[in-house]
């Protein structure tokens, strides 16, 4: 379609004559520009990389220091633990979600006709945000009265497969 439109030739005639008349009223010389070899200066990118790395180290040791200071030591491990119980459950989503949609993309991927169909609809769901979704599933839980812990799960599959699908 975009081939054939008359609007799409006209801009690309008018972009190729203007190209042409700026092309001549440039005046070309022959001799070449030497340019001298510009070398980089490591000193300025060392110094560049040891200010950020004193800049992160000094911010790191504050908010160590600061949650030291105000964090009792059963609140620290038990924060710890809730994010270990998070990793646990975020590792086995993205493994079921593997177990689950690989092999399946691996049987559309050795079909050319079971590709023609699916690769349109897996496109349009992956430009569909996932995050949409998140109001209507809360609300689904706090009607119901569901354990968030659990219920929330398939969220973050959503949330992870919608930032990282290229079909």
């Amino acid at each position: 379609m975009m081939r054939r439109s008359r609007l799409i030739k006209a801009s690309t005639l008018a972009f190729h004559t203007a190209v042409l008349w700026t092309s001549r009223l440039v005046k070309r010389t022959d001799a070449p520009i030497v340019e001298a070899p510009s070398r980089p200066k490591r000193s300025l990118d060392l110094l560049w990389v040891s200010l950020i790395v004193v800049a992160v180290v000094l911010g790191l040791w504050h908010l160590v220091a600061g949650l030291i200071a105000n964090t009792p030591m059963s609140e620290a491990l038990h924060v710890c633990g809730l994010a270990c119980i998070t990793m646990l459950r975020v590792f086995i989503l993205i493994a079921l979600a593997s177990v689950v949609w690989v092999p399946i993309g691996i049987w559309v991927g050795m079909r050319p006709r079971a590709a023609q169909i699916v690769q349109p609809i897996a496109q349009f769901m992956a430009a569909f945000p996932a995050n949409l979704l998140f109001p209507l599933a809360v609300y689904g839980i706090v009607v119901w009265k569901l354990n968030p812990d659990v219920f929330l799960s398939p969220l973050m599959i959503l949330a992870r497969s919608g930032t990282s699908c290229s079909t």
